[in-house]
């Protein structure tokens, strides 16, 4: 194990070890050019895991919002009143979830894939 130095003047410098492996994987990324130092690769690292935790709690939504659409406990419009009403009541959480999802940069389908599918499952279960 190699310990990374850090700056003791920085009260949110930090000392860790790794090992011989992920020192040479650390050494050839500044190699090639992709990183400058070990603390960009070790804060890339950290970034890779916040949106691996969004993306989670993202797939933890969907999951829970189609067990909803397959128990029928989802919100159903009988008027294109209701789904402006709908928009506008819920527009504050709306526009936060789909900034959210799209600052991961993981998904590769796009807002009118995700609608569309939304759109179809509501089809199939009577909802639309």
């Amino acid at each position: 194990m190699q310990t990374l130095p850090g700056d003791a003047m920085d009260e949110n410098a930090i000392s860790l070890s790794v090992s011989d492996e992920e020192r040479e994987f650390m050494d050839r990324e500044i190699a090639e050019g992709r990183y400058s130092d070990e603390a960009q690769v070790l804060r890339a690292g950290l970034a890779a895991l916040e949106r691996e935790e969004k993306m989670r709690a993202f797939r933890i939504m969907i999951s829970e919002a189609d067990a909803q659409i397959e128990r029928r406990e989802h919100k159903t419009f009988n008027e294109t009143d209701d789904v402006t009403q709908y928009v506008i009541d819920n527009a504050e959480h709306l526009r936060r979830s789909v900034l959210e999802s799209g600052r991961s940069g993981e998904s590769l389908r796009q807002i009118p894939d995700i609608m569309s599918s939304v759109k179809a499952k509501l089809r199939a279960n009577g909802a639309l």
